[in-house]
């Protein structure tokens, strides 16, 4: 009983014998910034609320303008789970105790649960069950304690299904089953994401507060641009069929015949089968028997070669491999070969982001381009034309965001302005305040720049694209300020007017705080756009104008507008799909024309499909 006795008082004391800090002669000084409650020096534990515009009262941090931090993601890396920092060459050899067939699935099932997904935190919840404890607990406590924090991400998941091909057998001599191999599974992505950190984490002092750390951020935003699936759709019909067309100078089918002299399959079977393929996957299917494809309209005799547009076979991503090896931000591989075609009449359809954007993104450009590369004339008429038709749908983009009357395109500013040593912009668009001054652009961003390897690639970049397309805005920008009558027939508008340079990069650019801030010192060295009526240079792309295109016709602001917005915002060194999404998201929506476009697609691939239906019956 004494023994019970003496404890309690020990506890006693333990808990209310001492004297709280910062309570030392019973005076408490309040800290500023903190919240107690009314008569006590309790601190209160809530956090603290703000009044919104609307009325009502929120906590904080949901309050306060989103800043580009905000805009961050962070995977959770294995060291983090174990305390113990990754060992490379047990890494490796745990990839050689699995089947590379197995890894392969499991990336591909994985990336297609983060394609359909809407917010990366329903796979997360899944995920944690995949993961052994005390593993699961420590990650779904981490998940907890930061919003932006997620398990996977498809960058750990790509460079892991390369990886397989790689390093990983097709039969291990001593393989990891059961339990313990769906546990290394799991743990792979985790180290994979804590293995790409590597470069950076040996970097010098000096190197990791400069370059290295700026082209990882440079890498990251190329690799995870997002790429809307109907924009996509939109633009490569229109390019790639319409507008061919509509050309005199050319034959109707010019395009797509060169396309089928390169790979020897039909562009639209090619259209139909990934397509197919794609939504297969997001059903969470990503195993395809290839004799089921003859349903969706591809003739029996036309599947193999369609198939081989898209996907490869072991030998053929091997070979890639061995000249192109992957790395944390280049996975190459799989942009080419985003399935897998296996020799018993299977294909496995490792990512369908990258499936889609094998075929309506730039990369079928570089299968004929490839095809020609003996052939300059016919190689460089292809080019011309298809760089031709990218800069007509931008231009035809821009006249549907601004509307007819207001905007003067290259013909028009030709007209005006035509003179020895005058450079002129693709099109000027009038408002009521002031000139958006646009040229277009269909450069792609350079592979030594997407992957992060290359010192100097991202300022060559800059000084190439925007320094160049810089001095043809700041040449018609003179122009119209001296005389903007001849170009629009009308008198000068009194009052201010400003001037506002875009460059339209076709195939996107990325734009942080970085990159803007390189832009800015690269214009100011050449004196270039800095006049008091000049705004800051914004780097857009075609996603960029739809986007500004469905906010008008959802009565939001126009162009103009929007960027003096959002030049205004803690977002203005970010790319505008990024602010839009943050601050204006209700607005962001398809505009009409880009959904009539994809639905005159998907009426012909319909009747394509209803035509080989016919046949077959």
């Amino acid at each position: 009983m004494g023994d019970d006795r003496d404890g309690l008082a020990r506890l006693i004391r333990a808990m209310t014998g001492g004297t709280p800090v910062g309570l030392d002669g019973f005076l408490a000084s309040p800290e500023a910034g903190a919240t107690y409650f009314e008569g006590t020096t309790v601190r209160a534990l809530e956090s603290t609320f703000a009044l919104t515009p609307s009325g009502l009262y929120v906590p904080e941090r949901l309050s306060r303008e989103p800043e580009p931090i905000d805009l961050v993601m962070v995977y959770t890396t294995l060291a983090e789970l174990t305390d113990t920092p990754t060992d490379l060459n047990q890494f490796l050899e745990v990839l050689q105790r699995l089947a590379a067939g197995d890894v392969l699935l499991f990336c591909a099932l994985w990336l297609a649960r983060l394609r359909v997904a809407a917010d990366y935190a329903e796979v997360d919840r899944d995920y944690l069950v995949r993961l052994p404890d005390p593993l699961a607990t420590r990650a779904r406590a981490l998940l907890a304690g930061q919003d932006n924090r997620h398990l996977v991400t498809p960058q750990q998941l790509q460079v892991l299904a390369c990886l397989a091909v790689a390093k990983c057998p097709v039969r291990p001599e001593n393989p990891l089953s059961g339990e313990a191999g769906n546990a290394a599974l799991a743990m792979l992505p985790l180290a994979v994401g804590e293995l790409l950190g590597a470069d950076y984490a040996t970097a010098s002092e000096s190197e990791a507060d400069g370059e290295v750390l700026q082209r990882e951020m440079v890498s990251n935003q190329i690799f995870h641009a997002p790429r809307s699936l109907q924009s996509m759709l939109a633009r490569w019909y229109r390019t790639w069929f319409q507008l061919p067309a509509d050309d005199p100078t050319v034959p109707d089918d010019f395009l797509v015949d060169l396309y089928r002299e390169a790979t020897s399959a039909d562009l639209l079977d090619v259209a139909i089968m990934t397509l197919a393929m794609w939504q297969s996957a997001r059903n969470g299917q990503v195993h395809i028997q290839d004799a089921s494809l003859t349903n969706v309209g591809i003739p029996a005799d036309a599947v193999t070669v369609t198939l081989d547009a898209i996907a490869g076979n072991y030998s053929q991503v091997m070979e890639h491999l061995r000249g192109n090896p992957p790395g944390p931000w280049n996975t190459d591989v799989l942009r080419q070969y985003p399935a897998l075609h296996y020799d018993e009449g299977m294909t496995l359809i490792v990512d369908p982001q990258l499936l889609v954007e094998r075929v309506f993104s730039w990369l079928p450009y570089w299968d004929v381009n490839a095809h020609l590369k003996g052939d300059n004339k016919r190689r460089g008429q292809f080019s011309d034309r298809l760089r031709h038709y990218y800069e007509v749908y931008a231009t035809e983009a821009i006249t549907a965001m601004a509307g007819t009357g207001r905007v003067y395109d290259e013909r028009s500013l030709q007209a005006a302005y035509a003179a020895q040593g005058v450079k002129i912009a693709d099109c000027a668009i009038a408002y009521p305040g002031g000139w958006v001054v646009l040229d277009v652009s269909t450069r792609s961003t350079t592979r030594e720049t997407a992957h992060g390897r290359t010192p100097g690639a991202l300022e060559r970049e800059i000084d190439t694209l925007v320094v160049t397309k810089a001095r043809q805005l700041q040449s018609t920008i003179d122009q119209i300020r001296a005389n903007e009558p001849r170009l629009t027939s009308m008198a000068h508008l009194s009052g201010p007017r400003v001037f506002q340079p875009i460059v339209l990069v076709t195939e996107g650019f990325p734009i942080n705080p970085v990159t803007a801030e390189k832009i800015r010192i690269a214009l100011r060295e050449n004196d270039l756009l800095t006049a008091p009526d000049i705004l800051p240079l914004q780097i857009l792309d075609l996603q960029d104008i739809e986007i500004v295109e469905g906010i008008q016709e959802a009565g939001g602001p126009d162009l103009l507008a929007l960027l003096h917005e959002k030049a205004r915002s803690k977002l203005a060194d970010t790319v505008v799909r990024d602010y839009v999404l943050a601050v204006r998201r209700p607005l962001a929506r398809d505009p009409v024309r880009v959904r009539e476009l994809v639905d005159e697609l998907m009426g012909r691939i319909l009747e394509r499909a209803k035509g080989s239906d016919a046949v077959e019956a």
